[in-house]
């Protein structure tokens, strides 16, 4: 009974938090350019790369400048940037909701850092599918 009260509690003032802050316009900015670049980042591998990568056995990932490519994968490793970047968008969403009605400022850098870490991912993604086009 008491923690009941407590997680509706919790829950009370998580969803009057997510009201405030979905009113501020960093908030309105930050958040779709996260979730645009998470996509993008998805799409761009997906649409240069199968089917014909698909078939591949072990495509590059990674180029030294060097020893030239150092390491091969399977084809599904070219999306490891974006399931790095969903974890990211979500654990941070997550943080900032909740330090929200603590600290602003910290709410703030977590999502002016999560939309910088998703654009540093997609430009992995894009860097990496150009490795795999010109070894295909």
């Amino acid at each position: 009974m008491k923690i009941s009260k407590s997680f509706n509690a919790w829950r009370k003032q998580m969803k009057k938090a997510v009201k405030d802050m979905s009113s501020k316009r960093l908030f309105k900015i930050l958040i779709p350019v996260s979730i645009v670049f998470f996509i993008l980042g998805l799409i761009v591998p997906y649409l240069y790369l199968y089917p014909e990568a698909g078939e591949q056995i072990a495509v590059p990932l990674h180029y030294n400048i060097h020893f030239g490519v150092d390491l091969f994968g399977r084809p599904w490793r070219v999306f490891a940037p974006s399931i790095v970047g969903l974890s990211v968008l979500v654990v941070n969403l997550i943080f900032a909701v909740t330090l929200w009605n603590r600290s602003r400022i910290l709410s703030y850098g977590l999502l002016c850092a999560t939309a910088v870490i998703e654009i540093i991912l997609f430009t992995a993604s894009a860097f990496v599918t150009l490795l795999v086009l010109s070894y295909l």
